[in-house]
């Protein structure tokens, strides 16, 4: 297990990210229906600016790019430099697209009140101080502007029938995460993360999907999987050895698994 955080400078530089990218697409693919609907309900339009935070390989950047239009503008930022290079191409067709491979807590090359909205999706939950992220954003959205956290929680994933050992895994997947700063739990913290920074206007909502919304199968490599990458060294085979279990398991009829993103929306007074 790296010290560094996943989508750091110092991960993702070769091979290793196409695994995770497609990862990624399944999630984004799952997700979206949902998002997209939040993100209208909270104002998302043809014609409005808004900056995709964390972006990673461009995958949401191109689903902002279609629902705002050329008249609109999406910036995404992504730390990463392979995983911006993959943004940059992914999205070379869109002209309403900008690609910014930066730190997203300190973003020099936007300037202040520029944004309709802001969106940081599974970010928050790498980061050891989120702090600086949210008052970075606070910073380039424009007075009424909003800024749309999407971030998981584990406290709302189950599988039944659960395995003896599940909790335990996801215990150390958390300490893992926790190492380099990072908060699997994150989810339900948000609202309280939000206020904290100056936020008005703070809704929040949760939503969840299954193994019956996608396949087992497909819920699992979403979910799970790439948790075994969060596990100490020494643990790798035990971890491996547990989700080898649960796949089995998957291909019941009664087997059934569910997860949950916290979605918190909060506006920068005007």
């Amino acid at each position: 297990m790296s010290d560094s955080a996943p989508y750091s400078t110092q991960q993702f530089i070769g091979d290793e990210a196409e695994n995770e990218i497609s990862r990624l697409e399944n999630q984004a693919r799952v997700r979206w229906p949902q998002e997209v609907v939040v993100l209208r309900n909270a104002g998302l339009k043809i014609g409005t600016r808004i900056a995709d935070i964390g972006c990673g390989p461009g995958i949401i950047t191109e689903y902002l790019a279609k629902e705002v239009d050329a008249s609109g503008m999406v910036v995404g930022i992504e730390i990463n430099e392979k995983l911006s290079n993959v943004a940059k191409t992914r999205n070379a067709q869109y002209n309403q697209v900008q690609i910014i491979n930066n730190d997203a807590c300190h973003v020099i090359e936007i300037e202040d009140n520029y944004f309709d909205f802001a969106y940081a999706r599974f970010l928050l939950q790498h980061l050891p101080d989120p702090s600086k992220l949210l008052t970075e954003a606070k910073r380039i959205l424009k007075p009424g502007g909003k800024l749309i956290v999407m971030d998981s929680d584990d406290s709302l994933f189950h599988i039944t029938p659960y395995h003896k050992e599940m909790a335990l895994f996801l215990s150390e997947a958390s300490k893992g995460q926790d190492k380099y700063g990072g908060d699997r739990n994150i989810g339900h913290k948000i609202p309280c993360m939000l206020f904290d920074a100056g936020y008005a206007n703070i809704n929040t909502s949760v939503y969840t999907f299954t193994s019956k919304n996608i396949s087992p199968h497909e819920f699992l490599d979403i979910t799970t999987k790439f948790k075994i990458d969060l596990l100490d060294d020494s643990l790798k085979d035990w971890g491996r050895n547990i989700l080898n279990d649960i796949y089995l398991q998957s291909k019941e009829k009664l087997f059934f698994g569910t997860a949950g993103v916290y979605c918190v929306v909060g506006e920068k007074a005007a």
